[in-house]
């Protein structure tokens, strides 16, 4: 399924999370193309597998922001991460910036809404 997953999209990995507010604490989650999702930094690794329909439908909504270029961190900011062969690119927005696109928030909002899920049996 990676192979497939990356081979039809050319990313490799997409990492996304939020950070700042009153702690700073930087949350970082990572869906690689084979559909396991983990967190990073916490100890907890691996929070589940998603299905291979879901991951190529969501690494083909990257590609199509990979290019995209945003970097407006503020005291409290989200980020998606689009990591190819060739490259990585960061694109990061702060709470309520008028600058970031629809299609960007629609595919965060997709990212994170598989952190709070429960685990998929496959």
């Amino acid at each position: 399924m990676t192979e497939k997953v990356a081979v039809k999209t050319g990313i490799d990995e997409i990492r996304f999370g939020y950070a700042g507010g009153f702690s700073g604490k930087v949350n970082t989650y990572v869906l690689s193309a084979d559909g396991n999702l983990s967190e990073q930094g916490t100890g907890i690794g691996l929070l589940k597998k998603v299905d291979y329909k879901t991951t190529l439908a969501i690494f083909l909504d990257a590609r199509e922001i990979s290019t995209i270029s945003l970097s407006e961190p503020d005291n409290s900011y989200s980020f998606v991460e689009i990591k190819t062969q060739k490259s990585t690119n960061r694109i990061v927005w702060s709470f309520g910036s008028t600058r970031v696109s629809e299609k960007i928030l629609q595919l965060y909002k997709k990212l994170i809404s598989l952190t709070k899920e429960s685990p998929s049996h496959e």
